[in-house]
């Protein structure tokens, strides 16, 4: 293919992959992380640690553009960037091999473009971090590996630059690292220690430069500041992502290890199918002819699966649909041995093999397709406003939750939906803070203390109606509530069921039957039958409360913690019956501990404390498990066997009230005053106005 034809595959490769992706664009703002990233690109503030300034900027000259909403104009680059991506990896290809395989290229950028997860993260603001990520290590690659072949020191250049933007970006471009590392040490016979550090000097002073953007902008106190990082040593500790804690709080596990490993080879089949037998091909085929490209390609190809190991975290469906979008350099490395697969089936059977690329590429374009087609929605916008609706002028709202929080401030900020409202959300992180500024370095315990003592001060002295979301601090206080519409209202008297029909209509269809992909989008469609089957629920409604609560089970699907919640509720209402036959239906070890706590209601301990010991075999670090395990094994006088059990549950989650209880209950009955009034009373510290620790202290005051 001549030079002029190349640039017209080029220009091809980009307009094609657009064309796919812009029919499947969110119009709106979407689940999960997007609104406050748009929130950030709009106003030029702080996002998540660790803050991705270059996504932020790009973001910024995106909401210029005179195209329908803000949220849609951010959601736009990542289908831009996702098409870039596509193209210069055409490019590439074309670079590495002779043009002659070019129609081979084409084919495995668009199988890079449709893979499921690929696709997905093309259509909405979040996925323009990883699509932007895909872009600049395929613009790393290009150069490095022009370096490697011509050795022109401009070409370092250009890999320092790139490098450096991509780690402004996200951290995964950490990945690229030892690729590039390799690329240049290799076959430099003098020099190459200079090199590399004249390389990573680059590196560092482009990605210093663009991290330079969050003191300077958290200190313009901008529309979202997360964790305010307006000094050196706050943005520090921002960009290493210090509020997350250590990498993983998970003991190592063969079979954890064993489940990651499996979860990392079923992503890579769902994203390519048959594709991944071209990419053995593939491998072979470097190994004969390209050598230099074959240890980076399967690098990058493993590179997810180190980050799964690293992180070694539980496998249960929730994680792994946030994980797999850590796999992209992983997708793109097995792209590059497909498409050298394809050129080893090319030179071996020529036309037929193309035809069998047409045909592989079939099941991917429908995987892709089909995954996105049902997740282009306007839940999130719709459900917001919807909670908007339901607040009086003037209302207090504290939220909590990806899919609340984030869709709100968006709302709340760059739309400047009900500005009459004060809100706060439980992390302090995206409207403002009320908790105080080092509030994200405090522990968990520390952080529910100071949350409880700042949210019922404002509760009791806010002279109007306060509101708070499913999964906020104040849903899960005990504190008196009734639902309203998708909220829960403070302290406040029941709605009759007129008033509350008329609420409902004004949603809108959110009955209506939709079956989402995104984990996130069935979260927020179960929410609507959830506070229906509540509103009933508090009524004593027992028949319709059971209904809607099923049918807000059949949205969220497996969804192990809502379908959790919904088994608590269940348990709490009474319905011990409902509970058990629930957890039998949706196994998981939070519907498990339900229907352990259900039977130990019902005096029936051995039941309970084999629901409590699946639970812990199902998840080991679950200490609300451990916890009632020991609560029931004291009942049942195995005092070794509680204490331990109740020991693990305080060692897994140090602030564990009901563990410090259940361990002051069973030193009561050992004869050890003095230890189980420590515990009492450190359970006391804890919530001060504890019904079960105050009890059991005042015994303890009777007996003395």
């Amino acid at each position: 293919m001549g030079n002029k034809y190349f640039k017209y595959a080029a220009v091809f490769v980009f307009f094609i992959t657009l064309t796919v992706f812009l029919p499947f664009v969110c119009p709106t703002v979407y689940v999960g992380d997007s609104g406050e990233l748009i929130t950030a690109c709009y106003g030029l503030g702080i996002a998540h640690p660790p803050g991705y300034p270059l996504f932020t900027l790009m973001g910024k000259l995106f909401t210029f553009l005179p195209l329908a909403s803000i949220a849609f104009r951010v959601n736009l680059m990542a289908a831009f960037f996702g098409s870039l991506a596509c193209t210069v990896f055409f490019i590439l290809l074309n670079s590495l091999f002779s043009r002659k395989y070019s129609l081979a290229a084409l084919f495995s950028s668009l199988t890079l473009a449709l893979g499921t997860v690929f696709f997905s993260q093309s259509l909405q603001a979040k996925g323009g971090i990883y699509t932007l990520n895909v872009f600049l290590a395929v613009l790393l690659l290009i150069v490095v590996l022009k370096y490697s072949y011509e050795k022109n020191i401009k070409f370092l250049y250009l890999a320092g630059l790139f490098m450096g933007l991509a780690l402004a970006n996200h951290h995964t471009a950490l990945f690229m690292m030892p690729v590039v590392l390799y690329l240049i040490i290799k076959d430099s016979k003098d020099g190459w220690f200079i090199k590399t550090l004249f390389f990573s000097v680059i590196t560092v002073l482009v990605a210093g430069v663009l991290y330079l953007y969050l003191p300077v902008r958290a200190s313009a106190e901008p529309l979202i500041n997360w964790g305010n990082p307006h000094n050196f040593e706050r943005s520090v500790y921002h960009i290493v992502r210090g509020q997350y804690g250590a990498l993983t709080a998970n003991a190592f596990s063969f079979n954890r290890a064993f489940s990651e490993i499996a979860v990392f080879f079923e992503l890579m089949f769902k994203e390519y199918y048959a594709f991944l037998l071209a990419a053995l091909l593939g491998g072979y085929y470097l190994y004969k002819n390209k050598k230099i490209l074959l240890l980076p390609s399967v690098f990058l190809v493993f590179s997810g699966l180190i980050l799964l190991l690293a992180l070694n975290t539980d496998t249960d469906y929730k994680n792994i649909e946030t994980l797999k979008v850590f796999c992209m350099l992983s997708f793109l490395g097995a792209a590059i041995l497909v498409f050298a697969g394809f050129v080893f089936l090319y030179e071996k059977s020529k036309l037929p093999a193309l035809l069998l690329f047409s045909v592989f590429l079939i099941p991917v374009a429908v995987s892709g397709i089909n995954t996105v087609r049902s997740d282009k929605t306007e839940l999130a916008y719709k459900f917001n406003v919807n909670l908007l609706k339901t607040l009086p002028k003037g209302s207090l709202l504290f939220c909590y939750g990806d899919n609340i929080m984030f869709p709100l401030v968006y709302l709340n900020k760059v739309e400047k939906l009900r500005s009459d409202l004060f809100i706060y959300d439980d992390i302090g992180c995206i409207f403002k803070n009320i908790y105080g500024e080092d509030f994200v370095r405090l522990s968990d315990v520390e952080k529910n203390r100071v949350r409880r003592a700042v949210q019922l001060d404002l509760l009791k002295d806010f002279p109007g109606k306060t509101y708070f979301t499913l999964g906020s601090y104040l849903s899960n206080s005990g504190i008196a509530s009734v639902p309203k519409g998708v909220l829960y209202l403070a302290e406040g008297p029941a709605f009759g069921k007129t008033e509350m029909d008329r609420l409902w209509s004004s949603y809108g269809d959110f009955d209506k039957k939709e079956i989402f992909n995104d984990y996130l989008l069935r979260d927020l469609s179960a929410q609507y039958f959830y506070f229906r089957g509540e509103y009933y629920n508090n009524l004593k409604d027992k028949d319709f409360a059971v209904k809607y609560f099923l049918l807000s089970a059949e949205r969220a699907g497996n969804l192990d913690y809502f379908t959790g919640n919904i088994s608590r509720k269940l348990t709490e209402a009474g319905l011990y019956r409902e509970a058990v036959s629930f957890a039998d239906k949706y196994k998981n070890a939070f519907t498990l501990l339900s229907a352990g706590i259900a039977s130990y209601k019902q005096k029936n301990f051995a039941d309970s404390e084999n629901y409590f010991k699946e639970a812990v075999s199902m998840r080991p670090g679950f200490a609300e498990a451990y916890t009632n395990l020991g609560v029931v094994q004291s009942e049942k006088g195995e005092f070794s066997k509680a204490e331990y059990n109740l020991c693990r549950g305080l060692e897994l989650e140090p602030g564990n009230i009901n563990a410090l209880i259940g361990l002051g209950v069973l030193h009561l009955k050992q004869g050890k005053i003095k230890l189980a009034e420590v515990e009492l009373k450190n359970a006391l510290g804890l919530d001060p106005s504890n019904k079960i620790a105050l009890k059991y202290l005042e015994k303890l005051k009777k007996g003395s």
